[in-house]
């Protein structure tokens, strides 16, 4: 007689679209997902109301422009009455309208074709199963964040570096975040607590599609004390000034004589992760060793784990954000598995280390001199 565990039951999936043709592709794209189920579909707002108050899905699909009850109007209804798990579908023109629904709870979104090409169906489709999974559902009557799995004990707590330098010199600190999957509210949370006379420089490699970059750092600089603007070639990371990398492209740093600049490529097809938090962090620890500090935030994937050990062996420091706080925890935890960061700290923890940061000074930095990636 088998021991084994009976299998979890398939999380259960409403999917909100009021295109027809849409709707089925996304039920097709749902279902060909292992663990995941489409208990009903909703063409517009009220429906879909309906079938949540019913059914109870543990995770939804929602378009955003929707007949009747639109979908900003159906996801704080859900958020308010009923918390769960959303990510969102939309056109390319549909920026503004997706970071409000992210303001108001939506976990992630997901462009839809411009076409109906079967290879931007099939990347789409791989896309949305891969996100749907790591979503797990809300427990009953708990906060909006979805359930993560905890540290295993084994890397709970870093084993202990030599001691880094980052920020400690009398150049302010350059800082790099690094950001998938919750990451626009979660960087809009650091930025906008930080005070405008803060010294250090931060550039944010947030994955994310190309135009939607621009329309982030838009609201950014509407919203923080800080300047904040989406980053060009050539542009001069400068203190005082967070630099968002375009999304579409590979954003990397260099040293230009005294000053140091971005550069950009376009996304390579053997590419995932755009902008690239490896690519960063790993440029970052070339041109600031000892000066630079680089922060994991919440999202799947493993992007960023070569440049966190990058920065590591230039004596810069390392903090993930901890499993309470981040919507997703797949890029913080694969930080603190190299056994190279520094810190583990929620939102607010990170906050309070990046004023500690920018208020360092005084004494001499060290640089440690590292062998140089090809990075194009």
């Amino acid at each position: 007689m088998s021991t084994d565990p009976p299998p979890d039951p398939p999380r259960r999936v409403l999917i909100v679209e009021d295109s027809v043709f849409t709707r089925r592709a996304l039920v097709s794209m749902v279902e060909s997902g292992p663990g995941l189920e489409v208990v009903a579909t909703a063409g517009d707002g009220e429906e879909a109301i309906r079938l949540a108050l019913r059914l109870r899905p543990d995770l939804i699909v929602l378009d955003l422009n929707l007949p009747r009850v639109g979908g900003l109007g159906f996801l704080r209804w859900i958020m308010h009455h009923q918390p769960v798990p959303v990510l969102v579908v939309t056109g390319a023109r549909g920026g503004r309208e997706v970071f409000r629904a992210l303001e108001i709870g939506a976990v992630d979104f997901l462009l839809k074709p411009s076409a109906q090409a079967s290879e931007e169906l099939f990347e789409m489709s791989q896309d949305l199963v891969y996100k749907l999974h790591a979503l797990e559902p809300l427990p009953e009557g708990k906060s909006k964040q979805p359930r993560r799995r905890l540290i295993p004990q084994a890397v709970r707590r870093p084993p202990r570096a030599r001691r880094p330098t980052a920020g400690s010199g009398e150049e302010p600190p350059l800082v790099v975040i690094g950001a998938s999957t919750g990451g626009p509210q979660a960087v809009q949370h650091l930025l906008s607590a930080l005070p405008a006379q803060w010294p250090g420089s931060i550039v944010v490699a947030q994955h994310m599609p190309a135009l939607f970059t621009e329309i982030f750092a838009g609201r950014l600089n509407r919203a923080v004390g800080i300047e904040v603007s989406e980053a060009s070639a050539g542009d001069e990371v400068k203190p005082g000034h967070c630099l968002i990398l375009p999304g579409g492209q590979q954003g990397w740093l260099e040293k230009r004589g005294e000053k140091t600049i971005v550069r950009l490529r376009i996304q390579r097809e053997e590419e995932r992760y755009t902008p690239s938090v490896n690519l960063l962090f790993t440029s970052a620890a070339i041109v600031a060793p000892g000066r630079v500090a680089g922060v994991v935030l919440t999202g799947m994937g493993d992007d960023g784990i070569e440049g966190v050990c990058r920065i590591h062996q230039a004596g810069g420091l390392i903090v993930a954000e901890d499993e309470r706080s981040a919507v997703v925890f797949g890029m913080p935890s694969g930080a603190i598995r190299t056994g190279c960061v520094n810190e583990i700290l929620s939102l607010d923890g990170i906050v309070r280390w990046l004023k500690r940061l920018g208020g360092r000074s005084g004494s001499k930095k060290t640089k440690r001199r590292v062998r140089e990636p090809q990075l194009v």
